[in-house]
């Protein structure tokens, strides 16, 4: 088995039934710069299985402390700006 480290997501997305993630590592040459260096393509019931374990891995970062939660974008309660609202 081969170990590939990443640094982070390029982008993801749905195409011809299977879900596709690109991953990037950073190139740290004069100018650091994001470089595609894997890329991840499985099946939706694949993505199910990744989707519920990093889910299990997030939880377990937040009770650790090391990940906190953000509040909801745009603040908790945050007035309505729309006339729409008035």
């Amino acid at each position: 088995m081969k170990d590939v480290f990443v640094d982070g997501v390029l982008g993801a997305g749905f195409s011809k039934g299977a879900v596709r993630v690109r991953f990037y590592g950073l190139d740290m040459g004069q100018e650091v710069r994001q470089e595609h260096n894997l890329s991840l393509v499985m099946t939706v019931e694949g993505f199910l299985e990744v989707h519920a374990k990093f889910a299990e891995v997030m939880a377990q970062l937040k009770k650790s402390g090391l990940v906190k939660e953000l509040p909801p974008a745009g603040g908790a309660g945050a007035a309505p700006v729309s006339p729409n609202f008035a």
